[in-house]
């Protein structure tokens, strides 16, 4: 028996950076030349490219209860081309090109091949059984068992030509518990899509986090040197604004705000120093955005979006130094953008730094100001998620 390719090297090969496999496109690029071939109606769409290659694309816009949650579709996508890869190409069409979609694979593409039904229709049924029969032990061979074996998904490629498997959803290895179901994998038309909803296609594929009350929180009965009321003026303050924006420094806002609030800057130094020391990371968090990311095998982005000043992101990041901070894509802060939320130029920042879609973004946040009593991500279409605060102050 041939030796097998571990799911782990077929994750890594699927997700190596657009451009590095023969033939990487965007679905925005492709389907337009495009010709569909077969539309079954929550399961798959199948389409020819350029007369040359076989398309097969995932659904990434469903959000019904009658499709399947997205990270077990695209687990479901990985595991056909893993046992494609497994059987190896005297047994199957391997995919030599990959479709995304907004940064995330969302399909594949195959050599074409001709139809077995169609070729050679002076071949007796004797003949046929045989090529048939010689597959299916090429399959066992390297160990696969397949339960969806039909003229559909059998073609003919190569020189001479050879019989081969191009669907592989419900393969599964010989004396394992690998999991495979004839209809785990769901496709759907981007044509029919657009056209039923009259939207392009959308799915989460972003979720931006803010610091305070989301990453990390003060603890229970935490007790600032200044009144949680006095912390709260600051914070909504011009020049505390003016601080989050970088428009000021760290010395002219504590000096303005002593002078606002009567009360001497190196006390309000020493508060906000407090604040900051007693802040806890969120780890609960920080495990389920790690192990979402691995469950959608990198497809799914997740960026920090936060009102904080560059002197105190530079102490939050060297203070939290048990943070993983890997877990983000990129950390944007209110200094380094020069605009704080909501501020409709932060937001318009983030989204020209990253190329995401608002529409498939999910935006969590501490303040309702942010997410209801604003206009601005209304029209830019983000999803929301309100963290309701704990805590008296907001640290950031």
């Amino acid at each position: 028996m041939a030796p097998k390719t571990s799911l782990a090297a077929t994750r890594a090969r699927l997700l190596e950076p657009f451009g590095s496999w023969e033939l990487d496109i965007e679905l925005d690029t492709l389907w337009p030349q495009c010709k569909p071939v077969s539309v079954i109606a929550g399961e798959k769409s199948l389409a020819v490219y350029k007369d040359t290659y076989f398309v097969k694309i995932l659904d990434t816009s469903a959000e019904s209860d009658v499709y399947l949650p997205l990270s077990i579709r695209l687990r479901s996508l990985y595991h056909e081309m893993h046992m494609a890869s497994t059987a190896g190409n005297g047994c199957a069409v391997q995919p030599i090109g990959r479709v995304f979609d907004k940064n995330a694979i969302c399909g594949y593409i195959q050599p074409l091949g001709s139809p077995f039904a169609e070729v050679d229709t002076s071949s007796s049924k004797p003949e046929r059984i045989a090529i048939l029969t010689e597959l299916v032990s090429r399959l066992h061979t390297q160990g696969i068992i397949h339960s969806d074996i039909k003229p559909d998904n059998l073609v003919f490629t190569g020189t001479p030509p050879c019989l081969k498997l191009c669907n592989f959803a419900s393969a599964a290895l010989e004396n394992t518990n690998t999991p495979h179901s004839n209809s785990a994998l769901q496709y759907i038309s981007p044509f029919r899509a657009s056209r039923a909803t009259g939207t392009p296609m959308s799915t989460v594929s972003t979720i931006i986090v803010d610091f305070a009350d989301v990453l990390f929180k003060l603890p229970a009965g935490f007790i600032p040197s200044i009144s949680p009321k006095i912390l709260r003026d600051i914070h909504a303050s011009a020049t505390w604004h003016d601080y989050e924006r970088n428009h000021i420094t760290e010395e002219d806002c504590y000096n303005r705000i002593g002078d606002e609030f009567k009360i001497a800057p190196s006390e309000i130094r020493a508060a906000f120093d407090q604040v900051r020391n007693s802040l806890e990371a969120n780890y609960d968090l920080i495990k389920a955005i790690r192990k979402l990311k691995e469950e959608l095998y990198g497809t799914l982005r997740v960026y920090a979006m936060s009102n904080v000043p560059i002197p105190d992101w530079k102490i939050l990041r060297t203070s939290q130094s048990d943070v993983d901070w890997s877990i983000f894509d990129r950390v944007f802060t209110s200094g380094d953008a020069g605009a704080r939320k909501p501020d409709l130029a932060f937001y318009e920042y983030v989204i020209t730094e990253t190329g995401i879609d608002p529409l498939a973004t999910v935006f969590v946040d501490n303040w309702q100001d942010n997410l209801e009593s604003w206009t601005p991500p209304k029209p830019l279409g983000f999803k929301e998620w309100y963290s309701k605060p704990r805590i008296t102050s907001r640290t950031c």
